[in-house]
């Protein structure tokens, strides 16, 4: 039997049995990277760094939850991971629908820019570790590294240094801590 694309408007739950399940999660996933792109598009986020947070996240799967034991925080859902408390706070309704968890996320992402001077890279810190500073451990600063990496940026974007002398970042950090 020939391989055949699948038809629009099959999800992979629903698709005909002569159409092979890749080609209909290769659809699902064009259509959640279509979904990131607009919401980011909408709310002033760098398209590239959007998707490339959506695939470190989730590998773009609209559906995608944590497992394993939840955090102090609860469990991470959707396409962008966002907590349900993240949720509240950002005044988004149903976490498991995928354009409101896709707007939720970028919402955040939004503000993690705006608070960080549009800095993808300490953005995506934050988005991964939250805004305490203390709590970007390893494990935040390698999920920093696969967002850039995603985006194209690779090894190339370097963190600032303190200079002798000179309090701005102590002052940041005092004044966000």
């Amino acid at each position: 039997m020939p391989r055949v694309a699948p038809s629009p408007g099959f999800t992979w739950f629903d698709r005909p049995l002569h159409i092979p399940q890749r080609f209909a999660r290769d659809q699902q996933r064009q259509a959640v990277a279509r979904i990131v792109a607009e919401e980011a598009r909408a709310h002033g986020v760098p398209v590239e760094l959007a998707l490339a947070v959506a695939h470190v996240e989730s590998g773009m799967r609209p559906a995608h939850v944590v497992t394993g034991p939840p955090t102090r925080y609860g469990r991470a859902v959707g396409t962008l991971q966002v907590l349900p408390s993240t949720g509240r706070a950002m005044g988004c309704g149903n976490l498991r629908d995928t354009r409101q968890n896709v707007r939720c996320g970028v919402r955040y992402l939004r503000a993690s820019l705006n608070r960080y001077g549009g800095d993808p890279g300490l953005a995506a810190l934050s988005f991964h570790g939250g805004h305490n500073r203390r709590l970007w451990g390893p494990r935040t600063q390698r999920y920093r590294q696969m967002v850039l990496a995603r985006m194209g940026r690779g090894q190339s974007v370097t963190v600032a240094r303190h200079v002798p002398g000179d309090d701005r970042y102590f002052r940041e950090w005092w004044l966000t801590r």
